[in-house]
């Protein structure tokens, strides 16, 4: 989202220590599930002879990696969830490791677990060598009865597919509801339900309001600025002065945004035109971080 300049300068605060810790935990609960993952397709591909990760889409489009890759890398979402902490560097970077890991982990479990009379598999070849027997003895079945031949070194073309489809699963959890809540720049953890309040009037009438409440936020004052504009009119006037603000426990930080908005159409989207709605009005929108009230500090970063 872009906004005007922010309501007052930076604020430089490094994130603690533990907080690192709580991120490396993160990923730790996410690779948990990778693993688990990878255990269970191991496990139904050996016993039940069905290699769900193998599933392809009109032959070309590996369904079943994707699919796979997702669920290796839910854990991630999950642990965001339990921990209430968006993933920083570390855990974005397990993220991105967690399907080609899970797929690896999958010949590796095989290899370990496999045997033939009694014999472990891991006692005769080695990995290696079971690895590429694994993959130039694949075959594409088409339907209950149909399949190619064994790929031999093309089979590694599969393998470059299926790993394909797992990276590409893993990327989903981005797009999952918690990677996208907003949360403390500071410390990444999840900030509160937003706070709004809203006044009414003319564009000119809110202009003044706006910048004496844009005064107050940058002195670390948003309940000051929330009595003022809550003190205004709760009319059907043509515009409308709003202050959202959440907060960030752990740091003691809020991140307000203060917007005077306008009945209008937002910009199309796809070629589509959305429906009316209040829309901010260019150069009366702002947003920012600032201390809690009475901390003494101030800072911002745009929302």
């Amino acid at each position: 989202m872009s906004t005007d300049p922010a309501i007052a300068p930076p604020l430089d605060k490094p994130t603690p220590p533990k907080l690192f810790w709580s991120d490396v935990v993160l990923a730790g609960l996410g690779l948990s599930t990778t693993i688990l993952s990878a255990l269970s397709l191991a496990l139904l591909n050996l016993r039940a002879h069905v290699a769900l990760y193998a599933f392809l889409v009109w032959g070309v489009i590996p369904g079943g990696a994707i699919c796979c890759g997702l669920v290796s890398a839910i854990g991630f979402e999950l642990g965001a969830r339990v921990l209430g902490k968006r993933p920083g560097r570390v855990a974005r970077a397990g993220i991105l490791l967690s399907g080609p890991l899970g797929y690896a982990l999958i010949f590796v479990f095989q290899y370990l677990l496999l045997d033939v009379n009694g014999t472990p598999i891991s006692s005769v070849l080695s990995f290696g060598t079971f690895v590429d027997t694994v993959i130039r003895g694949a075959t594409i079945k088409f339907g209950s009865t149909l399949h190619t031949p064994q790929l031999g070194a093309a089979g590694y073309g599969l393998v470059a597919l299926q790993a394909g489809g797992f990276f590409l699963g893993g990327l989903g959890v981005f797009a999952m509801p918690s990677m996208g809540r907003p949360a403390c720049a500071q410390c990444g953890r999840y900030l509160s339900e937003p706070a709004t309040v809203t006044g009414s009037g003319t564009a000119a009438e809110l202009r003044p309001q706006f910048a004496y409440a844009r005064k107050l936020l940058s002195e670390a004052n948003s309940k000051a600025a929330s009595t003022l504009i809550g003190a205004l009119p709760q009319n059907d006037a043509s515009h409308r002065l709003r202050l959202e603000t959440r907060a960030c426990a752990a740091c003691e930080l809020e991140y307000c945004r203060l917007s005077v908005l306008e009945w209008g159409y937002p910009a199309p989207e796809r070629g589509k035109q959305p429906p009316a709605t209040w829309i901010p009005v260019t150069g009366l929108d702002v947003g920012g971080q600032v201390s809690a009230a009475g901390m003494g500090q101030k800072g911002v970063s745009q929302v």
